[in-house]
């Protein structure tokens, strides 16, 4: 979710779980998904899910456009289960997914009465918490048809001597990540802000402290980095600001 840790909000939805489903185990994945990024949101999705065993349950509320028209989805897809809105959290599973129902507002399984700011407690967490307990999906949604909203991550493009991609995000630690797959040919970097070309390292301590490198990720993907610092505040680098990585 992006909904922090401040409020009650992660709090009360596993309140909920945990009153359907007493013997659920909840595992966060994120909370500090910056307000509103649906694409951000996708991505962690994307790159965790298989690391769950079959039969789990994912619940994902980045959900701008709460209390609107767009559809709660449940999507059934390599033996897990997602349960969220219709906006493109989900939009890896879509296409070869088994089984996609729209989520039911009226099934007595949600918790009346429905907050027109709060899907996460009152509609997506009910219905996560029912399906790990055993209730059937079409007890919970009616079959339902495309279209369906899909985001695209960007992808990056055949380049003189490399790839040119961009920055998809940073993560906590300051990185950034990039949509460039990582090559080990890679030789060297280069960011459009940046008077300087940044060395490849295959790992942070590959330079001193405090200086830049690329490195390969955890995720695969080529990330900007800075040792023992914090390459977003320490290179002023921003989402969507384009990346060269040339090959040898």
């Amino acid at each position: 979710t992006d909904f922090g840790l401040q409020d009650e909000y992660v709090g009360a939805m596993k309140g909920i779980i945990l009153s359907i489903s007493p013997e659920a185990t909840i595992v966060d994945i994120s909370h500090m998904i910056e307000p509103g990024d649906i694409l951000h949101a996708q991505f962690l999705l994307q790159t965790s899910w298989r690391f769950y065993p079959p039969g789990t349950v994912h619940i994902c509320v980045v959900d701008p456009g709460v209390g609107t028209q767009r559809r709660g989805l449940i999507v059934r897809y390599m033996e897990h289960v997602f349960v969220g809105p219709d906006n493109g959290v989900f939009s890896f599973a879509l296409d070869d997914a088994e089984e996609i129902r729209e989520i039911d507002y009226t099934s007595q399984h949600l918790l009346h009465p429905i907050s027109s700011t709060f899907h996460g407690r009152d509609v997506f967490a009910p219905v996560g918490a029912h399906i790990a307990s055993g209730t059937p999906l079409n007890g919970l949604g009616i079959p339902c048809a495309p279209p369906f909203t899909k985001l695209s991550i960007p992808k990056p493009r055949p380049a003189e001597n490399g790839w040119e991609g961009e920055i998809l995000f940073f993560d906590r630690f300051g990185n950034a990540v990039t949509n460039i797959e990582w090559d080990e040919r890679f030789e060297k970097v280069e960011v459009e802000t940046l008077p300087n070309t940044i060395q490849v390292g295959k790992c942070y301590a590959s330079v001193p402290p405090g200086t830049p490198l690329a490195l390969p990720g955890s995720r695969g993907l080529l990330e900007i980095s800075v040792n023992q610092g914090n390459a977003r505040i320490t290179l002023n680098l921003k989402k969507g600001h384009k990346v060269l990585a040339r090959i040898k």
